[in-house]
């Protein structure tokens, strides 16, 4: 039997160049997003399906999957197969509908509801990563073209441990993500004098840079946040407390997926996307990853997090968007050791 064709459309790379095997090895670090499509184009390929790349900033990825230079050489060698755009870049699908291509995109953020019109017309379908981004589009005439996925677990995930129990005695917690308003970091941030006041011996150590989306990116004095971050939001922690040591904030930068693991496994609680009503969650990778090593989770109950951790009984997720509360939540977690390991 003849297997089709696939051509996965990447919307570009955090570098110049990116090795697929050392991104699943745990060695190279990357988005949750990118990790999940990798990791479903090597499996493709390590199973005899004919699975193409495209890569439309035109960085380089080495990988099992065929590679292309142009889109027209992509275009050609799809000939009558499919297409899956791993983006809602705007810019991206106009590229790929001018060179005569009608893509499955594979959102994984929020669908923008100007892209139902293209349906069946420009988008062949939708393919979402949570039920939550999957449903209010389920009215449309097109809903037989919309589907969902989980995304894939990093391979270093797979592996069995869950830390020492010991690890629950200490009030130590991890942030892992974008380091920025995206990712809520901004709001955690904002919850930490008041969870210090409560805890004075409360330590965080947060895991993210902008690097994971782009290298040689713009970042402040600190290093870890593009400028006008670490203005609005760092800045003030110094100034209250003298230095982010003396907050009990460690910030590590960006770090791979081998060495998030051993973070996690060393931690009594993970953090993830602190938002509310901006940019909340469609599934959230790094929370699920901390799961995997019997990290309990602390977020909010927004966005698709009720459904990927809420209902794995490992998350507490703040139910309203008062940080005052929550704050007062998350302090309470870190002083219940045998909740954070029943939770864990």
């Amino acid at each position: 039997m003849t297997l089709p064709k696939t051509l996965f459309v990447v919307h570009e790379l955090p570098g110049a160049e990116l090795d697929a095997a050392e991104v699943l090895a745990g060695r190279r670090a990357a988005s949750g997003t990118l990790i999940s499509v990798l990791a479903v184009v090597e499996g493709l390929a390590a199973r005899g399906h004919p699975v193409g790349v495209y890569v439309l900033g035109g960085q380089r990825l080495v990988t099992a999957a065929d590679t292309f230079d142009s889109l027209d050489a992509a275009r050609r060698w799809i000939g009558s197969g499919r297409v899956v755009y791993t983006s809602c870049d705007e810019t991206g699908l106009s590229a790929l509908t001018a060179a005569g291509l009608r893509p499955v995109v594979w959102s994984h953020t929020h669908f923008p509801k100007e892209f139902v019109p293209k349906l069946g017309d420009s988008v062949a379908g939708v393919i979402f990563v949570s039920d939550l981004t999957r449903l209010p589009f389920l009215r449309s005439r097109h809903h037989r073209r919309l589907g969902r996925v989980h995304n894939a677990l990093h391979p270093a995930f797979d592996q069995p441990g869950t830390g020492p129990d010991e690890r629950f005695e200490r009030p130590s917690a991890i942030f892992a993500g974008y380091f920025g308003e995206t990712k809520g970091a901004h709001r955690l941030l904002q919850m930490w004098p008041r969870v210090r006041a409560r805890v004075p011996a409360a330590t965080l150590a947060v895991c993210g840079s902008p690097a994971l989306y782009h290298e040689g990116c713009r970042v402040g004095p600190f290093g870890v946040a593009e400028p006008e971050f670490e203005r609005a939001y760092l800045a003030p922690l110094v100034e209250r407390f003298g230095s982010l040591e003396a907050a009990g904030i460690r910030l590590t930068g960006l770090l791979a997926p081998l060495e998030l693991r051993e973070r996690y496994l060393g931690a009594a609680l993970g953090i993830v996307n602190c938002n509310w009503t901006i940019a909340t969650e469609t599934f959230c990778c790094a929370g699920v990853e901390m799961l995997a090593t019997g990290t309990p989770v602390f977020s909010f109950a927004r966005g698709a997090l009720p459904e990927s951790l809420g209902h794995t009984g490992g998350a507490v997720l703040a139910p309203r968007p008062d940080l005052d509360r929550a704050a007062d939540l998350l302090a309470d977690l870190l002083c219940a050791p045998a909740r954070l390991r029943a939770l864990g």
